[in-house]
């Protein structure tokens, strides 16, 4: 559900197809609040263009549920999340995830 929470009002509510509690959410930069970023308790990422209601990248590459997400002011492309599975993991939602799942950094 995104909520206007100036106005106290449901917007709109989209499918994430996410298999367990989100956790997190977080609009990503410059793309005129049609893109967020979703992590749940199912160990997935998501990026979703809201405007056209349609998950455009899925990463699976946690063993265990995403807590937090964060972006990038400055490259609106890029998304990091931390996983209870000890990680950190960078993201640039250009590249596909068969291509890459995400850098890996310990904690």
């Amino acid at each position: 559900m995104i909520w206007d929470s100036f106005n106290y009002r449901r917007m709109t509510d989209i499918d994430t197809f996410h298999k367990g509690n989100i956790f997190s959410v977080k609009f990503m930069p410059k793309f005129n609040n049609t893109k967020l970023a979703t992590g749940a308790a199912d160990s997935c990422v998501k990026v979703i263009d809201i405007s056209q209601e349609t998950t455009i990248e899925n990463y699976s590459c946690h063993k265990n549920r995403v807590k937090r997400l964060a972006v990038s002011q400055n490259d609106p492309y890029i998304l990091w999340s931390c996983s209870e599975d000890g990680t950190v993991r960078q993201f640039d939602i250009r590249q596909s995830t068969s291509v890459s799942p995400g850098f890996l950094f310990r904690i």
